[in-house]
């Protein structure tokens, strides 16, 4: 009987955040015409991710989720927008 000895896989040494947008970024389709992803909605506002998932679970900032996947309106975040300047 041989046995054969294997080496131990490598852990990806990536944050569990980073491994995701890189699955996200690899399969993502592109968003329906009108609509933004979490990470271009992010960008749109110029805000972190975790400020923007913060605003949506809070229910500050309208989104819409299809398919497990969150998308933003332009004119939602236009109008949020609009709605921060007078704040």
């Amino acid at each position: 009987n041989v046995c054969a000895i294997h080496a131990p896989t490598k852990m990806s040494q990536e944050p569990p955040a980073e491994r995701r947008r890189k699955q996200e970024t690899m399969t993502e389709t592109p968003a329906p015409r009108g609509t933004l992803t979490r990470s271009d909605a992010a960008a749109y506002l110029g805000i972190g991710l975790s400020t923007l998932n913060e605003l949506t679970q809070a229910g500050r900032l309208p989104s819409v989720s299809i398919r497990r996947r969150r998308l933003y309106r332009r004119a939602d975040l236009d109008a949020w927008l609009e709605s921060q300047v007078g704040a």
